[in-house]
Formats: C-alpha cells, structure tokens, sequence
C-alpha cells in the first residue's frame, strides 16, 4: 500500500477526509485552456470547458462547454 506524506493527508483532510474521496467516483471542475501545446498541436482552444477526472484510474475527459470554442491560427 502507498504512503501518503503529511502534506498528502493534510489534503486529504482539508477536502472531507479518507471516506468521502474512497466513495467519490469522479471530480470535475471548469477550466480554460489555452497554451502552446494547443498550438502545435493545431488544437481547438477551450474557453469554460468542463474536465472530467476519475479518482481511482487514469482516465481524464475534457468536454466544450459551448460548440463556439475558439480556434486557435490553425484553423
């Protein structure tokens, strides 16, 4: 089983404690998101999108919030 350093329990704490992140399923928060990557990439820019974040796997999924996202100079 991993460790948790003392910041990583002081989280855990700070955010409703071991029970409520071992029920939780998923998290989600409201981001924009821009940057180089994006650019190289030929990538949409996202203006308040939504991500989705599993807690127990690796798995990430980010979703417009609008179909009017903004293109970046590759498009």
């Amino acid at each position: 089983m991993m460790r948790l350093s003392k910041a990583a329990k002081n989280a855990i704490l700070a955010y409703g404690g071991r029970s409520i992140w071992q029920k939780a399923r998923t998290i989600e928060a409201e981001v924009s998101v821009t940057g180089l990557a994006f650019t190289l990439k030929c990538r949409p820019f996202f203006t308040h999108a939504k991500v989705t974040a599993h807690i127990h796997r690796p798995f990430c999924k980010l979703t417009p919030h609008r179909p009017e996202c903004r293109r970046n100079r590759c498009s």
